[in-house]
């Protein structure tokens, strides 16, 4: 892992930290599935295949990651988004994570520039196909409905369990099960999506609440919910992510980029840990302990360290 990071700064020792780090290059080192050996989640991706945990065709959970923003408006790369902690700015991404049973590992992570759901979910379709994966079933939250989505998944096929809380006011307070056919008016009739409409009582921390899906599978509604429901580990995982993002109140998008893909990748090396080894890894240590290696060993925290203090705490 730690050799694959220095891969990083295999750059000229003249090149400026923003050079290094352009958001192509840091976007190619997380997602791209060269066979070089060159990219470093490739490396863990690979070891997770050889557990035999990616020989079946998988669950697929799309996320939201918002890192929320407190500064001016002025930053690269800042997003409008739902109003959180007291602000309603973050930089934001997009990912897809395997999902098998205890296991939650990231496969790749693009930023969220312009919420083109259906652009970013292609792109993570493309890396996820483009790593040999095989998808059984992908789930999405409320966040990514949108009918050009759904129209392009029923299109190829694609087996999907997407909450859609827009939809409640079709069931009213009713459970359903029965094929919908959107209405948008700012579409032609041949434009609309058409797929299974489930509404289903479940509960969660509030109580018993009603869920509405779309969905084109074939399985019963509560086992749409129950499907469904796997994905909230994912959440959890975002948690465990957020334990090995370093803290920055830098306004530069690449390092801020730099900041989380590296977060991810520290991750995703944990959940591989445990899941190789006999002994389970509390996270709190291995950040402190990767945090030691990096510092004496890895050329680009040892290039960020220095341009700190000249920077005036830029990082």
């Amino acid at each position: 892992m730690f050799n694959a990071l220095t891969k990083l700064s295999e750059k000229s020792p003249s090149e400026t930290v923003d050079q290094k780090f352009n958001l192509s290059l840091l976007d190619s080192y997380f997602n791209s599935s060269d066979n070089s050996g060159a990219w470093i989640n490739e490396y863990l991706i690979a070891a997770l295949r050889d557990t035999g945990r990616l020989a079946k065709p998988l669950i697929m959970a799309m996320d939201w990651h918002d890192e929320m923003y407190y500064g001016s408006l002025d930053a690269e790369g800042i997003i409008g988004t739902k109003n959180s902690r007291g602000t309603n700015y973050a930089y934001e991404y997009c990912s897809a994570s395997v999902v098998i049973k205890g296991i939650r590992f990231v496969i790749a992570v693009i930023p969220v520039e312009q919420r083109n759901i259906l652009e970013m979910v292609s792109s993570l379709l493309d890396t996820i196909t483009a790593h040999g994966i095989r998808i059984r079933l992908l789930l999405f939250d409320g966040g990514f409905y949108s009918i050009d989505l759904i129209r392009h998944l029923v299109a190829g096929r694609m087996e999907f369990i997407m909450h859609s809380p827009k939809l409640k006011r079709q069931c009213g307070d009713n459970e359903t099960d029965r094929i919908h056919t959107t209405g948008s008016h700012s579409r032609r009739k041949d434009q609309q999506a058409t797929f299974r409409l489930v509404s289903v009582y479940g509960r969660n921390r509030k109580g018993r609440i009603l869920y509405t899906f779309a969905t084109n599978t074939d399985l019963q509604p509560k086992d749409v919910l129950r499907m469904f429901k796997k994905r909230w580990g994912i959440e959890t995982g975002y948690k465990m992510i957020r334990k090995f993002l370093a803290k920055t109140t830098s306004k530069r998008r690449n390092i801020r980029l730099l900041y989380f893909y590296l977060a991810v990748l520290l991750y995703n090396l944990w959940v591989l840990m445990n899941i190789i080894s006999r002994v389970r890894i509390i996270a709190d240590v291995m950040k402190a302990l990767v945090s030691a290696s990096l510092i004496r060993t890895n050329p680009i925290v040892t290039a960020l360290i220095p341009s700190n203090s000249q920077s005036g705490g830029d990082f």
